[in-house]
């Protein structure tokens, strides 16, 4: 598999010798969006938000190019919703929030509104 580190390729032609170190890194994290944009929760209810990374040319990262880095989701106000570690919503009390996935220093938001 593909993954982050550092490697040597050899190649051996003729009797000449050609060596090639190669480093992968991970790929950068331009920014996040959340969807839906905003939606109604009723309370007691749930509704599921996603998050998706895209680099700096807009371009979606796969599971894979994201390497083990997974979105960390919270509530603005927990006394209004809940949110798991999955972007599941649970609605707890009417007003309306914002729900937050991040990796490391990038973060997306969506509206949630609570109705009763």
């Amino acid at each position: 598999g593909v993954s982050v580190g550092n490697t040597t390729i050899t190649a051996i032609v003729e009797g000449k010798v050609g060596i090639l170190s190669v480093t992968v890194t991970e790929v950068a994290i331009d920014h996040i969006v959340v969807t839906p944009d905003s939606a109604d929760v009723k309370v007691g209810a749930t509704k599921q938000y996603v998050a998706q990374a895209f680099d700096a040319d807009s371009v979606s990262l796969s599971t894979a190019a994201l390497n083990s880095r997974v979105f960390t989701w919270t509530s603005s106000n927990t006394v209004k919703f809940v949110v798991s570690n999955s972007g599941l919503v649970t609605g707890v009390a009417v007003g309306s929030e914002t729900v937050t996935a991040t990796i490391g220093n990038k973060s997306g938001t969506s509206q949630v509104i609570i109705v009763p």
